[in-house]
């Protein structure tokens, strides 16, 4: 839904883009909680994946158009999220 708001608003969209990386952000903090503790993880390998990836995809989409502070939330955001997932040989 935010990212449906993302391509209907203004390239300066402040609201967009700081709902975006505060929903990245979000997801990577948590995971990384639930991960220390492993009898409540809440993020399957799949989410993990998921979150790893379309954060990624999304910085690569508007690096040109967000302030380069945005970006770098979502790459790393990205960053976080993948260093919770085993090696790709191992899922």
């Amino acid at each position: 839904m935010l990212i449906q708001e993302l391509d209907n608003a203004p390239p300066e969209s402040q609201h967009s883009m700081e709902g975006l990386c505060k929903l990245f952000d979000g997801a990577a903090k948590q995971a990384k909680t639930s991960r220390r503790d492993s009898k409540d993880e809440l993020f399957s390998l799949a989410e993990l994946d998921w979150f790893s990836r379309n954060s990624y995809n999304l910085a690569l989409r508007v690096c040109s158009d967000w302030n380069p502070q945005e970006t770098l939330r979502l790459v790393s955001a990205c960053l976080k999220v993948m260093a919770l997932l085993p090696d790709s040989d191992e899922y």
